[in-house]
Formats: C-alpha cells, structure tokens, sequence
C-alpha cells in the first residue's frame, strides 16, 4: 500500500491526492476491511497523513523519513530526538524551513528538488544506494 500512496502523490509531482478504500483495495489487491486498519497503522507511525471527505479521503505521504515511527527489533516504537533549529542531524541533509502546507495541515508541501534531496538520503540510510 505504500508504493501505492508514493506512487499516486510524488509520481504525479503531487503532495497528496483523493481516493477511496474501495479503489486501494482494487489498486493493491488488499480485503477492502484491511485498508482502514492498514491506514491506521500508517498514520500511527507517522508514515502518511490523511483527512476524510464524504465519500472519500485525502492521503499525504510524509516524505521526512525521520519522523517516521518504526518498530525496533526489540518491538518497541523509537522515538525521534526532536532537533534544535540549525543543528545537523548527521546525513548530509540540513532542516529544511516550511514554506507551506498541505491542506491536510500536516506535512510541508515540497518541490521536486528537495523531494529529491530527501529520497535520497533516504535510500542512503536504509542502505539500497
């Protein structure tokens, strides 16, 4: 489900964008009851954001992997230290300042530069560059 998500916002050069649980279940084969407790489970750990309509929803991908939070081996969430404005949080990337914000309210909108220069950092920490 979150290809899905990356795929229909950032691979439209989108920060967010409006779907059903009916169409993700038809888009990644899931039981349409599991795509409710599959969102939870990604707004819990701060993955996505999302804000419903009538009939559909409104998803936001988090592009700052660092806030994300993951389970440990041990199973326990960790917590992200919050950083001072202006320190550096050890991958080469610096605080970016908000320049705006989605409509959800949650995440900065971010331009393809500074999508790119996350990604990267991204795939660089998980070690698949």
């Amino acid at each position: 489900m979150l290809m899905f998500i990356f795929r229909n916002t950032y691979g439209w050069h989108r920060s967010e964008f409006t779907t059903s649980h009916r169409k993700i279940a038809e888009a990644t084969t899931l039981r349409l009851a599991h795509v409710g407790r599959t969102l939870n489970s990604l707004e819990e750990k701060n993955i996505i954001a999302r804000q419903p309509s009538k009939t559909e929803i409104i998803i936001q991908f988090n592009p700052n992997y660092m806030t994300w939070r993951l389970k440990d081996p041990a199973g326990l969430f960790t917590e992200v230290p919050q950083e001072e404005p202006g320190s550096s949080r050890g991958d080469g990337l610096e605080p970016q300042e908000v320049k705006s914000v989605s409509s959800t309210g949650t995440f900065p909108v971010m331009d393809k530069d500074e999508l790119s220069s996350i990604t990267k950092g991204f795939w660089k920490k998980v070690g698949l560059k």
